[in-house]
């Protein structure tokens, strides 16, 4: 408190410790707004700040989506700026998706595949993701998804085993 720093004789005034109680407040609140400010210029810790990220790096705003959706649409954007690579591309993958994957060249017909090697199933992310790697891949290159499930002969054992399972904990299930 400011208060603390004034000369003894000012602590019985009223009108003097009210001043430092509202000085006191203001100081408060400045810092909290510039500690507010420090956190929008960092994609990881923006909120409000989020729309002058979004359109410094051309991404449409979509306020639809949550804070962290669109804190990984930048991330992504700026791991693909320039030359894309591989390394690229699961990095971005990987951002969305939090899985691994293999990048699958197909240089005869100007493609590629991204083959999901960690995720079972069909990623949460995945629209997202598609439009991401829209915007980062050379325009002359097309690309797909292939995803990994578990079949029916994947499941190890006797059936009786799985009987205390639901159908969603045999769709996540790798035997």
């Amino acid at each position: 408190m400011l208060g603390d720093y004034l000369p003894p004789f000012y602590h019985d005034s009223n009108e003097v410790v009210n001043l430092q109680n509202a000085i006191d407040f203001e100081n408060n609140l400045l810092k909290s707004a510039v500690s507010d400010l420090q956190s929008q210029l960092f994609i990881q810790t923006a909120t409000w700040g989020l729309p002058n990220w979004e359109k410094m790096l051309g991404v449409s705003t979509d306020l639809a989506l949550d804070f962290a959706t669109r804190r990984n649409v930048l991330k992504a954007k700026l791991r693909g700026l320039g030359v894309t690579t591989n390394e690229q591309l699961q990095n971005v993958c990987l951002s969305y998706t939090n899985g691994e994957v293999e990048i699958i060249e197909n240089f005869a017909d100007y493609s590629f595949t991204i083959k999901f090697v960690s995720i079972v199933g069909v990623p949460k992310n995945i629209e997202t993701l598609r439009q991401v790697l829209s915007e980062i891949i050379p325009c002359h290159l097309g690309f797909s998804f292939e995803f990994k499930y578990n079949i029916w002969s994947g499941i190890i054992g006797d059936w009786g085993d799985y009987s205390s399972m639901t159908w969603e904990d045999l769709a996540v299930f790798s035997g």
